[in-house]
C-alpha cells in the first residue's frame, strides 16, 4: 500500500520502506526513485530521490537518523497487507 500511494495516489514520501523490497526496483524505480537500499534481512527498504530532504546528507552512517527528523515525512505498510508466504 505504500508504494501504491506513491504510485497511484502520488502522494510524495521522503522515504518509503517495504517488507518486500523488489516492489521498489518493480515499481518505483526509475520513476519514483533510481536508488534504494536493503539493510536488513526481513527485506526492508529506505527508497528516497535526490529531491528528498536530506538527500544530499544521508549515507550508511547516518541513515537510520533521518527518519527521526520531525520535518521528514515517510509512508510504511500494514503488516495485514504486506506480502506473505506459507
Amino acid at each position: 500500500m505504500a508504494v501504491r500511494k506513491v504510485t497511484d495516489l502520488h502522494k510524495p514520501a521522503d522515504i518509503v520502506a517495504v517488507a518486500d523490497y523488489t516492489l521498489i526496483p518493480q515499481l518505483l524505480v526509475p520513476n519514483y526513485t533510481d536508488f534504494y537500499v536493503l539493510f536488513a534481512t526481513n527485506e526492508i527498504v529506505i527508497a528516497f530521490t535526490d529531491q528528498s530532504k536530506y538527500a544530499d546528507e544521508i549515507n550508511s552512517d547516518n541513515w537510520y537518523e533521518i527518519p527521526a527528523r520531525p520535518d521528514v515525512k515517510f509512508g510504511f505498510s500494514d503488516p495485514n497487507q504486506d506480502p506473505w508466504w506459507i
